[in-house]
């Protein structure tokens, strides 16, 4: 896990989660919500890049909390849409 942070109304936090498959590391979104303890994860198809301990800055919440931009393994940023327990996401 790497990259923690605290979303803008302070109840929800993401971070970065790599891990090991078949094909090689995966890096997934996750994002916890603080008042019911739920958890999403958010696979934006592999290509996230891993952060790099605890600020990493390879993600980062908009202001409004309902978007996160994160940065992919080519270089390019996503879009992470939140709406209603749902992501979209967008290059």
């Amino acid at each position: 896990m790497s990259d923690p942070l605290l979303d803008p109304s302070g109840t929800r936090v993401s971070a970065l989660v790599t891990h090991a498959t078949a094909a090689g590391r995966r890096t997934e979104l996750r994002i916890w919500d603080l008042r019911d303890g739920s958890e999403s994860v958010i696979d934006c198809g592999g290509v996230l890049a891993a952060g790099r301990g605890l600020a990493g800055g390879a993600h980062a919440w908009h202001p409004d909390g309902n978007e996160i931009l994160a940065c992919t393994v080519s270089g390019s940023v996503v879009r992470v849409r939140l709406r209603s327990g749902s992501a979209e996401v967008t290059d």
